[in-house]
Order: C-alpha cells, then structure tokens, then sequence
C-alpha cells in the first residue's frame, strides 16, 4: 500500500532518514511535540524574516547605512513579537539571546555579505515544487540572489555544524550503504541537492544560469566575552558553498532521497537501523518519552 501522491519537503525527508518513527508521529500522526526548544525556533524565524524584509525592501542601490537601518528596525519588531520572556529559564538568559541574535544579524549586514545579499535579492521565501527521478518534492528557499553568472541560493542556519564538507561528503555514501549512519550529514545534501534542482522549475531560473546553493550561519561562531557593561556576544557568520559537493555526489544523495521517499510512500516506519537511532538520537526526540521503540530499549532485561 502506498501514497504516490504525496509531495515531501527536504525536511521532511531528513526526518525520515534520521528516524522514520519520529516521521511517523510528526507528520503521518501529527502529534503535536512538547514545546521544548520554543526559543531557538523563534529566534530562527526572527533571523530569517528579518534577512527577508530588507532584501523586500531594498533596491540594487540603496544606501548601505539604510540597510543596516531597515535590519535592526525589522529586529526589534519581530523579536517583541516572536520571543517572549516566558520560554528562557531565566529573563538573564532571554535578554543574552536577544543579544546574540542581535549581534548576528548586524555582522551579516556590517560584516558579512548582507548588504550585498539586499540589493542583489530576487526572491526571498521562494516556494518551489517538482517531481524529479519520480520523487515529488517541494520546499520553500530562504533567499535568491542574482550573481555575475546566475543564481545563488543562500539558506540561513545558526551554525553550519553538520553541514557537509570536502571532509565529510564521503559519509553519504557510507550513510546510504549502511556503514554509518549520519542523518545530520544527509539532510544538509538532501536540502541543497533538490533546491539546486527545482530552482530550475520557476521563473526565476533561465536557460544558461550557473546556479550555487550556500548555507550560510548567521551564529557560526560566538563566544561570551565579559566588558564593563557585562557580558555581551562577540558574534561572527560564515558562509559554505556546497554546490560542487552536491554535483560530484549527486547520484548518492538522490539515492537516499529515493529510500527515504518510498519509505515514507509505504508507510514503512520502523526505525532502521535502530541500534544507531537509539545510540545517537534518542535522547533529543520530543517523542521519546511516548515512543515505544525507546521505552522497551530501555525496561530491556539482559
């Protein structure tokens, strides 16, 4: 029995390979999970709609001191409205992670390609979907910028931790043969690799562009440093293109996306390989405490 009718998310297929049980009850259940980590969605979305309205708002050739401008007003609207108090341990901890996310979005645009991303934007929340080697596949792209020879699309993250690299591209493979298991690793390809592919489906995309998917990490590296006012992030972000990564591995990748798809087509839920699900991934699954995979691993008896 299956669903060939059913159009999955890069996200949802990382959920899948990282363990199709939590699929399962995220997305075929949709059992709502405890609201555990509420304040690092919120200050993604405050980073992402932040980034968004100023390349809306931006012309090809708009003051940089406006810029910086729009960005921190944009800030301080979304984070009142995002963030609350009441989701950090303590107001010491919100005020810091205000700060934080603050100061990173200021590096972007001070420091960072964020000014030129604003006025070379094309589209931000870019809704994309196709049907590609029969897998049907949508998403949403945070940001298209026009370069000197095509489209780059830039994907915002707060680190680039467990982001592929010329080092680590070779566990893919490993991954999809069974001699690892490294979900995080996949889910960064699986990502780049149908963004790069169904850009080409929209209007955006014309016949001879070079296109390039960058992740890149607002947060990538911050540190708490002690001053006279207290103690305040010293916050930089980095950028990592991973298109020629996902060209030379290109066939490995969108062979997991094929398994991770027609797991989730027939309803194939039982965590494999579970040994590996159990040993690394358990342990940070809102599900874990109702799951009964994890709950029989545990009252076990040798």
């Amino acid at each position: 029995m299956s669903n060939t009718d059913q159009t999955v998310s890069p996200s949802r297929l990382a959920t899948y390979v990282e363990c199709p049980r939590r699929y399962e009850y995220q997305y075929d259940q949709r059992i709502e999970p405890p609201p555990d980590g509420e304040q690092y969605k919120n200050r993604g979305i405050v980073y992402h709609e932040t980034i968004a309205a100023v390349c809306n708002e931006t012309g090809d050739t708009e003051d940089e001191a406006d810029i910086i401008e729009y960005a921190r007003r944009y800030f301080e609207d979304l984070w009142s409205r995002e963030c609350s108090p009441d989701d950090y341990k303590t107001l010491s901890h919100y005020e810091y992670d205000r700060k934080l996310t603050r100061t990173g979005i200021d590096s972007y645009f001070e420091n960072g390609p964020g000014v030129k991303h604003a006025r070379n934007s094309v589209a931000t929340e870019v809704t994309v979907e196709t049907e590609y080697k029969r897998t049907k596949v949508n998403g949403r792209i945070d940001n298209v910028v026009q370069t000197d020879d095509g489209l780059s699309l830039v994907d915002y993250k707060g680190t680039l931790s467990n982001i592929i690299t010329s080092r680590t591209v070779g566990k893919l493979k490993e991954h999809l043969e069974g001699d690892s298991y490294r979900p995080k690793l996949v889910k960064s390809a699986i990502q780049a690799a149908v963004y790069l592919e169904v850009i080409r489906e929209t209007d955006l995309f014309e016949e001879g562009m070079d296109v390039s998917f960058v992740y890149y990490g607002i947060l990538h590296d911050h540190e708490p440093v002690s001053t006279d006012e207290g103690i305040v992030p010293d916050v930089s972000g980095s950028g990592r293109d991973v298109t020629n990564l996902c060209m030379d591995n290109h066939g490995t990748i969108w062979q997991l996306i094929r398994e991770a798809y027609q797991g989730i087509l027939t309803w194939d839920f039982e965590p494999d390989p579970w040994s590996d699900i159990y040993r690394s991934t358990c342990d940070d699954c809102p599900y874990m405490e109702m799951c009964p995979d994890y709950l029989g691993e545990e009252v076990k008896i040798e």
